[in-house]
């Protein structure tokens, strides 16, 4: 999983909401929900590549309420893993390119490009910006709100040479 350093210059969450991708409408694959079963996860993806205690002091925001989840990683795609719950934080189309987050009118996936994205949502488009990748290197960065309502959770749409590498949860510390 590649950690995103935002910079000054990337774009900010976009200031209107009649653009964005609906956290509740989304599925991996047209099946998963992004808040799921661990058995169903694993049913899709196969079982992770590796478990890992995160290290609390280097982790600002998670899903869970509590510190007793691992994150599970299927080829860099993530997955924040308690019990039998699985919240997938985020989805590496580089490593796997037949992931798909797919919604009733919409389609993301590593054949998608930025010039396509701009047609749906073109307003997030144009507030683009450029993120540094640890590790990585800079990825022009898309943000989208994730729900209608206004909050401090985003996804981040990050391309490289005008296609979708990766989509992150995105929540500021």
């Amino acid at each position: 999983m590649a950690v995103v350093q935002v910079t000054e210059a990337a774009a900010a969450p976009p200031d209107s909401v009649d653009e964005y991708l609906d956290w509740d409408a989304v599925k991996l694959n047209g099946k998963l929900p992004l808040v799921g079963k661990t058995e169903e996860l694993h049913k899709l993806l196969g079982r992770p590549d590796s478990l890992v205690n995160p290290d609390f002091n280097d982790v600002c925001v998670f899903y869970f309420d509590n510190q007793r989840f691992q994150y599970a990683y299927f080829k860099e795609t993530r997955a924040e893993v308690d019990g039998d719950t699985a919240i997938i934080t985020s989805i590496d189309f580089r490593h796997n390119s037949k992931l798909e987050l797919i919604t009733p009118t919409l389609r993301l996936n590593s054949k998608t490009t930025l010039s396509s994205l701009a047609k749906i949502f073109p307003k997030a488009v144009k507030n683009k910006g450029e993120v540094d990748v640890h590790k990585v290197g800079k990825r022009i960065e898309v943000s989208l709100s994730m729900g209608k309502i206004v909050s401090n959770d985003s996804w981040l749409l990050l391309f490289d040479k005008g296609l979708l590498v990766e989509i992150q949860w995105f929540m500021p510390c």
